[in-house]
């Protein structure tokens, strides 16, 4: 278990087309889980997405169901932005992370 003290490190997102060929396999096809990759070798990947809207909850939970080795994320969230700061959205979200 990890403590409150511990950093943890990991990208800033998981999803670049300039990783092709130096992170995710350079002939790897559009089925090819770059998520589930990061996850392998980093504690942490930030989801970028939900600065701009929370994501729904069955796409919250096929991250999970992905990262299920490693489950660590870090989400952002803009307080200026309508759509992430609906809070039956939000609640929504964290509820699809608990389940």
């Amino acid at each position: 278990m990890r403590k409150l003290r511990d950093v943890l490190i990991g990208p800033a997102g998981w999803s670049y087309a300039d990783w092709r060929g130096r992170v995710y396999p350079e002939r790897a096809g559009s089925k090819f889980d770059t998520l589930a990759l990061v996850a392998k070798y980093f504690d942490v990947a930030e989801i970028n997405s939900s600065f701009y809207y929370p994501p729904k909850p069955e796409t919250a939970r096929a991250w999970l169901e992905r990262t299920a080795h490693n489950p660590t994320s870090c989400t952002k969230s803009s307080p200026t932005n309508e759509n992430a700061s609906s809070l039956t959205t939000n609640a929504l979200f964290v509820k699809a992370l608990i389940l």
